[in-house]
């Protein structure tokens, strides 16, 4: 299977997303990428910080969380966009299994 099918696959099999996100994930791009240490050290430091409130800060957390037995190891991700929405979905393609995912509500507007 390719990484895109593999991603899709995963998200087919994932009940809490939306299903306009399983089917608009079909057209999105699909990267491989990894993290190490550091960008767990950065989300330490944010969510210590909270620069920018504590809601944020506890998405952060989440993402910490959900993350972080991850780290070090190749998973494949996606940013699909659903009417005003967007969701960044992880994938952990040795499972081709959603490992983590984030609704970031209204961004009519942001850049």
């Amino acid at each position: 299977m390719t990484p895109k099918e593999t991603f899709i696959d995963a998200l087919e099999r994932c009940p809490e997303l939306p299903e306009a996100v399983r089917e608009a994930a079909k057209q999105t791009e699909v990267e491989a990428h990894s993290f190490d240490q550091s960008y767990i050290d950065f989300l330490d430091t944010q969510i210590r910080l909270s620069p920018r409130g504590p809601a944020w800060t506890e998405r952060l957390k989440k993402r910490r969380e959900g993350l972080l037995r991850f780290q070090d190891q190749s998973l494949l991700r996606s940013s699909i966009r659903v009417g005003s929405d967007a969701y960044t979905v992880e994938v952990d393609p040795k499972a081709a299994a959603v490992i983590y995912w984030e609704r970031y509500e209204d961004i009519r507007g942001r850049t």
